[in-house]
């Protein structure tokens, strides 16, 4: 039997939790479900050794300006923030594996006249980035072409010698794959929503490698999940299955064999992944076109972690970089205060796919020696490593690759690159991907979750103010009409199952009703849009109220025979169904005293006897009702 939730969200990375944290917000009714046997997605942070902080296996960095979203998550959270290390020389292994020390940020060793040809050239590149548009990515007057060819195609026009080798080690950084591989528009857009090439590789303040975190950064996750209801999120429950139909609900499975029913269902995994649910009905074709032609970069860490620092007493910065691996690149990546000192070794693209094919302990040997080689030019006795830890998401299956997903030429200038974020009926899709700004990085997959979340609280927004108002007109049909028209009978007084006509005070309930269902975003007596008879309506009542008048008892009019249990006076509501039980569950994050103030209305509201029950003339004077009114005009709500 499936269980029903009013938002379903699939996965639970940084995007999946932020959405979740604007639904939980907005008083909805959720479960997540993660694949994996954790949270976090695609930001993993271990133990770099016995006691000595940790490392992030995933997502690494952040900064404190452009990624103002993850920021504010750092700040909220209280994580201690370390600038990266940017003090000492670089290293760079060339072609022919002769290793050069050169400054800091360097992309290679240059003569002064190549220097000023990279500048010219990376110039070029920025001010082809600046052009896109990020509203539209076909919207550049040489969209198509750009569309059309490989970044190396593109590159290939400008016959710059010194364009090729750099260019590639930028996008196997960046991307995970080689220049041969995405289309040049997608290499150039991704530029721009990371506000620029300069920003892009910089280690500097308002770089994108700016800023670590010394908590890990999978903790984002850990707190973001910590603020949910508990027990929300399921962990190794993978989604096999949604379903939706035309004005129904959507159902949702997964591996497990568990049915979720739910309004909507926010979609929060790799867009590569998107081929292993199954959507009935298919995806859009652009849409399912983006699932199915895109492939994540090809990217491995290997940390190494020292007891200590030794490449800064030799003043280098930890960064070495190669043209042909098996380390691509590393950076220093230790954390002082809790004597953490590690270097992390980058293996992506063509490099990296040929080093993962050996067997792990090659692997190993192959990497330390790598770096002994290089460092070894400026320092004696390197030191072996404490400990040593790999981790290939490629071989993840939740994953498939890292750090995002990457596009061929032919997809982001047609209507592909239009649908990656657009809904699909009661589906909404986040992820990094389908962020404006910082595709690839944490704070698009935060703003993404954020925008997400809120399409969807928009939406249902929009459904109760529609439904709900139409739904109480006919709750006010004659009892003799019930049985010809679909009526919604949790919102029709309980007299009106017993042969009462409709008062001023059954119109209350019903005005009750709505109040209830704005203010907890869930009906009270129905399972809302899933239908629901009157004996079930008039258990539900029973549950929630206590047992119905026993004057009423041989008068009820409803579908079935009616349980005389119901106007048994010994019985009493049941306590996880009781008004102060929905309020308290329902709303657990404003203040007690607004709890307080709507159950006092709440339990004159809901009277089973009319003479009882609030008027509209003493709800509007009720203090109760005024109190929670000022409060809610107070905190910004109403005006």
């Amino acid at each position: 039997m499936a269980q029903n939730f009013q938002v379903v969200i699939v996965g639970a990375g940084l995007s999946g939790l932020r959405a979740t944290r604007e639904v939980h917000n907005a008083g909805l009714s959720y479960i997540v479900l993660e694949a994996m046997d954790r949270v976090g997605g695609k930001t993993l942070s271990v133990q770099a050794s016995d006691g000595n902080g940790v490392v992030d296996l995933g997502a690494s960095w952040i900064n404190d300006t452009s990624q103002s979203e993850i920021y504010k998550l750092a700040k909220e959270f209280g994580f201690d923030l370390v600038e990266q290390r940017t003090e000492g020389s670089s290293l760079y292994r060339d072609e022919m594996g002769q290793v050069h020390c050169i400054p800091f940020e360097m992309p290679a060793k240059l003569e002064p006249k190549q220097l000023k040809e990279v500048e010219q050239f990376m110039q070029i590149l920025s001010d082809y980035a600046e052009r896109c548009d990020i509203d539209d990515p076909s919207n550049v007057p040489d969209a198509k072409y750009l569309d059309s060819v490989t970044v190396a195609e593109f590159i290939a026009g400008f016959k710059d010698p010194s364009a090729s080798p750099l260019v590639n080690s930028i996008t196997r950084s960046l991307l995970g794959v080689e220049s041969d591989e995405p289309s040049a528009l997608f290499f150039l857009d991704i530029l721009k929503r990371g506000t620029g090439l300069k920003n892009v590789i910089s280690d500097f303040k308002d770089g994108a490698q700016y800023l670590r975190n010394r908590q890990g950064n999978q903790a984002f996750c850990d707190r973001l999940a910590a603020g949910l209801n508990s027990g929300s999120v399921k962990i190794s429950s993978a989604v096999k299955a949604i379903t939706q139909k035309e004005g129904e609900d959507c159902l949702v499975e997964t591996i497990n064999g568990d049915v979720y029913r739910a309004n909507r269902v926010i979609v929060s995994v790799p867009t590569p992944l998107y081929p292993l649910i199954h959507f009935e009905p298919s995806l859009p074709p652009a849409k399912k076109k983006l699932g199915d032609s895109a492939k994540s970069g090809y990217y491995i860490k290997t940390i190494l972690v020292y007891a200590e620092p030794w490449w800064h007493s030799a003043g280098l910065s930890g960064v070495y970089s190669s043209t042909d691996g098996p380390v691509v690149f590393t950076h220093d990546t230790c954390i002082p205060q809790d004597g953490q000192y590690s270097i992390t070794c980058f293996h992506a693209g063509d490099p990296g796919r040929k080093w993962s094919k050996l067997p792990a302990e090659e692997r190993k040997q192959v990497v330390l020696q790598d770096i002994c080689t290089a460092f070894g030019t400026v320092v004696d006795n390197i030191p072996e490593p404490i400990n040593v830890i790999e981790k290939d998401w490629t071989k993840d299956p939740w994953a498939q690759g890292g750090p995002g997903p990457v596009w061929r030429p032919g997809f982001l200038a047609g209507e592909s690159g239009k649908a990656i974020a657009e809904p699909f009926g009661n589906i909404h899709f986040v992820g990094t991907e389908t962020s404006s700004v910082w595709r690839g990085y944490m704070d698009g997959a935060v703003r993404s979750g954020i925008r997400g979340g809120q399409e969807v609280v928009t939406s249902l927004d929009k459904v109760f103010g529609s439904t709900i108002l139409s739904k109480y007109l006919s709750s006010r049909l004659p009892p003799w009409d019930w049985r010809k028209k679909s009526v919604p009978v949790g919102y029709c007084a309980p007299e009106r199952m017993h042969q009462i006509n409709p008062t001023f005070a059954s119109d209350m309930w019903s005005y009750m009703c709505i109040f209830t269902e704005l203010y907890l975003k869930w009906p009270l007596f129905g399972p809302g849009f899933f239908g629901g008879g009157f004996r079930f309506v008039a258990e539900l009542f029973v549950r929630v109220l206590g047992p119905l008048p026993l004057s009423w008892k041989g008068s009820y009019d409803g579908d079935g025979e009616p349980d005389e249990s119901w106007y048994d006076q010994s019985k009493v509501s049941e306590p996880e169904m009781s008004l102060e039980s929905r309020v308290t569950q329902s709303r657990d994050t404003v203040e007690p005293a607004e709890q307080q103030l709507v159950l006092s209305i709440l339990r004159r509201g809901f009277s089973y006897l009319l003479e009882e029950r609030l008027s509209a003339g003493e709800l509007l004077e009720d203090a109760s009702f005024k109190a929670l009114m000022d409060s809610l005009v107070h905190a910004g709500c109403y005006s």
